[in-house]
């Protein structure tokens, strides 16, 4: 997947948010709300590699996480009982639809946020499969993190999948509530991008959406996308 995603990505600036994410990850500025500090800092050493053009290489960001959602989602499906075969087929049929494979090609977020998505229920079903008693808290503050670390890419998108994810873990409720401190330090650790984003605004950035974020109202404006309700509701 990953050698047809990045032999199709367009090799300049493309349509959607390609060109405003191009810029915010090449000098480290502040993308729109809620700022996607994650994929900043990611795109900015993805436009350190050595192929092509400025634009190809943040397309080859999209692609990889692409092909990553991929093979999550691949485990996914071995996880719920698919035979090998029709896991294969689930994963390829998915990582060549049309919408998924448009993301996969250009500077988006939405490869990056399905990736989360999928390796976390990976994780998670994995937790709740886990038939011993004491199960591997190792995967517990891995999947808190990486929570973490997917709210400062797409929180929106991962709000609305987080029903999932508790009600898989449902069962696991004791060790979860015994493990909560050390689960919410986890967390929180994740959301560390945000908090870069914020000191990074501070600068004087060749882009930033709304500029220096100097409260905690301003804050909120960005991280809430407030600016973006006519947006969001639509």
């Amino acid at each position: 997947m990953l050698a047809l995603y990045a032999a199709s990505a367009p090799r300049t600036v493309a349509l959607e948010d390609d060109g405003l994410f191009i810029l915010s990850s090449a000098f480290l500025g502040v993308a729109h709300p809620p700022g996607y500090p994650l994929y900043t800092l990611l795109g900015k050493f993805f436009t350190l590699l050595p192929l092509g053009s400025t634009a190809y290489r943040l397309h080859l960001l999209s692609a990889v996480f692409g092909a990553l959602s991929v093979g999550a989602l691949w485990f996914c499906a071995r996880m719920l009982g698919l035979g090998r075969v029709s896991a294969h087929v689930a994963a390829i049929v998915f990582g060549l639809s049309p919408v998924f494979w448009s993301q996969a090609i250009i500077a988006e977020v939405y490869t990056f946020n399905t990736f989360f998505a999928f390796a976390l229920l990976g994780g998670a079903l994995r937790i709740a499969d886990d038939s011993r008693a004491q199960i591997d808290v190792r995967w517990l503050y891995a999947g808190a993190f990486a929570f973490g670390l997917s709210l400062a890419n797409h929180w929106p998108l991962m709000i609305l999948f987080t029903p999932a994810l508790v009600w898989i873990l449902a069962s696991r409720k004791t060790v979860l509530v015994r493990r909560a401190p050390g689960l919410a330090v986890a967390f929180l650790l994740g959301l560390a991008p945000y908090a870069w984003m914020v000191i990074r605004s501070w600068s004087a950035l060749p882009i930033s959406y709304y500029g220096s974020i100097d409260s905690v109202r301003a804050f909120w404006y960005v991280v809430s996308r407030e600016g973006y309700a006519g947006v969001d509701q639509s």
